[in-house]
């Protein structure tokens, strides 16, 4: 059991500890990102939050500012988003890049390997994740950025968790997920998790945006905001309808 203040105790606990203070970066990560493959679709959901770190010995703290961290190629067959250092969203512009040129798609993951080695040459990469969508054959992978040495793994099990993982937010979507759930219902799941992290660790998680490619409608789109709110809103009164 976690005890508040026993920071000693906490690498035992499965789950670490609510972030409280805003100036304690200690093993805590940029992002929360969750991709789902579904029974009609794929759903990629992310937050909007980043940390503008400020030049040292001014006496300010990093500056919150709100990005779209989900891109998409021309064709729209393909949603991708980074989190982690900088480097990671270096990757994603190149990316974009690349497919504005044309990219094979016997040469995808050739391509986000060089990406992530290329970027990493800007600095410090640690954490630095792409998650690659395809819409089309419903493959997720996550691309784990290293200075000449990045790694592609292909998620087997439908379900990708990015950046802050830890997160309690996590078991929400780790509990119910069910690749027979339809595009619909996992948009909902995803945002929820991405909006609940954000409750945890608000410095470092805000906002949602939810990309999705459906049998119906195939090509990524962007769901509305408002309406992922709504919905996570949704999800909490039913749970607690059902605990009364």
């Amino acid at each position: 059991m976690c005890v508040d203040g026993a920071r000693e105790r906490q690498a035992d606990c499965a789950w670490p500890a609510p972030y409280n203070d805003p100036h304690d970066s200690r093993g805590r990560r940029m992002t929360y990102q969750v991709a789902m493959v579904g029974s009609d679709g794929v759903v990629l959901a992310s937050d909007k939050r980043e940390l503008m770190f400020v030049a040292p010995r001014t006496g300010e703290g990093p500056m919150p500012n709100t990005v779209t961290k989900i891109r998409f190629d021309p064709s729209r067959r393909f949603a991708w988003a980074y989190a982690g250092s900088d480097p990671a969203r270096i990757a994603s512009v190149m990316l974009s890049r690349a497919f504005e040129s044309g990219i094979s798609e016997s040469d995808l993951e050739k391509t986000i390997r060089q990406c992530g080695d290329t970027a990493c040459q800007s600095g410090h990469y640690a954490h630095s994740t792409v998650v690659f969508v395809d819409g089309q054959s419903r493959k997720i992978l996550r691309a784990k950025l290293a200075l000449g040495a990045t790694d592609i793994e292909e998620i087997a099990k439908g379900i990708c968790f990015t950046g802050q993982f830890h997160n309690k937010a996590s078991f929400v979507a780790m509990r119910y997920y069910s690749p027979q759930m339809t595009v619909n219902c996992l948009a909902k799941l995803g945002a929820y998790s991405v909006l609940r992290a954000g409750e945890l660790d608000s410095q470092y998680v805000e906002g949602v945006d939810v990309a999705v490619y459906s049998d119906s409608a195939p090509a990524f789109e962007f769901l509305s905001e408002e309406r992922m709110i709504e919905d996570a809103s949704e999800i909490d009164e039913g749970i607690r309808s059902l605990i009364r």
